[in-house]
């Protein structure tokens, strides 16, 4: 069965042998569900960003927003650059007074690349970046988000 969306454009697929696929055509090998784009599951929200190289300026793949005092959100970034190093990087964030804090847990670290916070007004700006020079093999993170404050523009690929 095929489904589409109000341009005409396929947008979900259930296949002869029961995988769905969503905002994709391709089935995976043994994998019942291929979604092309973010996922949001109950109050956990999953994406992901890939880029060619990537240098030390970076790319802001995720913001901590709203203005509500006592709102809360984790973020948790995943993924490998430059010399293939793993990284997994948790930062807690809090509003407290209309203004967003946000606290750095280091499960590992990579020698290559790295995601900063930094405050931009009331909100908690998420950077993908390379901690020196130009790094390769294709960085790639993967964000997930615990809570409901945070900026779905990043969710686009």
């Amino acid at each position: 069965h095929k489904f589409f969306n109000s341009a005409y454009t396929q947008a979900m697929t259930i296949d002869s042998s029961g995988n769905v696929l969503v905002g994709t055509t391709g089935a995976t090998a043994n994998a019942k569900l291929k979604v092309n784009g973010a996922v949001i599951l109950n109050a956990s929200t999953i994406y992901s960003k890939s880029y060619s190289t990537l240098d030390t300026t970076g790319d802001v793949v995720a913001k901590a927003t709203g203005s509500s005092n006592g709102s809360s959100t984790t973020f948790i970034f995943t993924g490998q650059g430059g010399s293939g190093a793993p990284f997994h990087i948790v930062f807690s964030c809090i509003n407290a007074g209309g203004q967003w804090s946000a606290t750095r847990s280091e499960i590992a670290a990579s020698a290559s690349v790295d995601v900063v916070a930094s405050t931009s007004g009331n909100d908690v700006l998420f950077t993908f970046k390379s901690k020196s020079g130009s790094q390769g093999y294709s960085p790639r993170v993967r964000i997930e988000t615990i809570g409901n404050s945070y900026d779905t523009a990043y969710l686009a690929a």
